[in-house]
């Protein structure tokens, strides 16, 4: 299972400060920077340059603090504030560490993915991030903050009228691919680190899928990443050197959601929605899902299942209590099985002698009462619980009863 995702109505201070500075109300079980899952498993000096990395990035999106210009590498770019960091890091070193912050955080949107670096006399290393120039400016970025609040409030209001992690993992998917228009051309340009503009601004960030309405699969999995932690769903991001997808965990168990390639597949949308590591290593042109070497060091739970071989799985057979004859028909009562997550219906079959199985009744309660009965007949019935995204139907043992006393 991917690291725990608060389900209280705690936010972190990124969120309050949201809050605090846009006047718009955000949901309460917004925990998008709570679930930490690399974070979690950096060493104590790497966690200490992650959390000052946080408070910068807090504070940009705090404030309406200008960018500085600096020349970098013989270009013109726009940092934040540096952060110091100590002698025994390398350059690759707090790269890396930049980048799994990004890809842990991408609600600060205004960021590229190459940060500042500078050695100093003491052997004391400086980094900064780097702000694409369109969000150089404080107040132009505000504006851009403000649209992309206003655009998760929207998203979120549609995903909390959802229940259960399955049924919230659904929507999210199934908004980004009526919103969102699939964007290819640069995905291979950015993911190769050839491109650090404004140009493929409009592929790649947050903003771009969630305010502009396009990306390609880095911005896809970015905003499914987003949208799942707000909505309290445990989810990752994860690259390969042409890609981008997600880890999300549902359930209990965790499976690989490809919205990008969902998108751009003709026949089933869902082709790639809650599937196995063997499932999508299964379609892997171009090594487009093999995991880039920086995860390399990272622990990934066991994504041995699809969802909807796992919810087969866990089918239980349902035991029929009772059989009643009442004035209105007969009365079958039956066992509750194991639904966490709001998945299951039961159906209720029933069989005249010499006749063919005939569902007489779906339903989420635990009992129904059959009145398209005769009296002096006799009837088998049998149940099973049906859940969301099932492949087989398992009917539990049947039981007989001979109608009487129906009015």
């Amino acid at each position: 299972m991917l690291g725990k995702t608060k389900r209280a109505i705690s936010v972190t201070m990124a969120l309050c400060m949201l809050m605090t500075l846009f006047a718009v109300s955000l949901p309460v079980r917004a925990a998008g920077l709570a679930n930490r899952f690399y974070q979690s498993q950096l060493n104590s000096a790497e966690k200490e340059v992650y959390s000052k990395l946080d408070s910068i990035a807090q504070d940009y999106f705090q404030n309406k603090t200008n960018a500085t210009e600096v020349s970098y590498n013989n270009k013109t770019y726009y940092r934040t504030n540096t952060i110091t960091c100590a002698a025994s890091f390398s350059q690759e070193d707090l790269q890396k560490i930049v980048a799994y912050y990004l890809w842990e955080n991408p609600i600060y949107y205004y960021f590229m993915d190459e940060c500042y670096y500078s050695a100093n006399a003491d052997g004391t290393k400086e980094i900064a991030f780097f702000l694409y120039p369109m969000f150089k400016d404080g107040s132009t970025r505000f504006q851009a903050s403000t649209s992309v609040v206003s655009k998760l409030n929207s998203y979120n209001s549609q995903i909390s009228g959802t229940s259960g992690d399955y049924e919230k993992a659904k929507a999210i998917h199934d908004l980004i691919l009526a919103n969102v228009a699939l964007n290819t051309d640069l995905e291979g340009k950015y993911m190769n680190k050839t491109a650090y503009d404004d140009s493929n601004i409009t592929s790649h960030s947050l903003y771009s899928t969630l305010v502009l309405g396009t990306g390609n699969s880095i911005g896809y999995t970015k905003l499914f990443y987003t949208l799942c932690n707000y909505a309290g769903i445990n989810a990752v991001c994860v690259t390969s050197d042409n890609h981008a997808w997600n880890l999300v965990t549902v359930g209990g168990k965790t499976y690989h959601v490809d919205t990008a390639w969902d998108d751009a597949t003709d026949g089933s949308k869902y082709s790639f929605f809650l599937i196995s590591g063997a499932a999508i290593k299964s379609v892997d042109v171009s090594n487009c899902h093999t995991v880039a070497s920086m995860w390399a060091r990272f622990t990934y739970p066991a994504t041995n299942n699809n969802y909807s071989a796992d919810k087969t799985a866990e089918n239980e057979k349902v035991t029929i209590k009772k059989l009643k004859n009442t004035s209105k028909g007969v009365k079958i009562t039956w066992n509750e099985v194991s639904d966490p997550e709001n998945l299951v219906t039961y159906r209720v079959q029933r069989k005249a002698a010499g006749g063919e199985w005939k569902t007489v009744k779906k339903t989420a309660d635990t009992s129904f009462t059959d009145k398209n009965v005769k009296n002096g007949k006799t009837y088998k019935y049998r149940i099973a619980a049906v859940k969301t995204y099932s492949t087989k139907t398992v009917y539990g043992s049947a039981k007989k009863i001979k109608v009487s006393g129906k009015k």
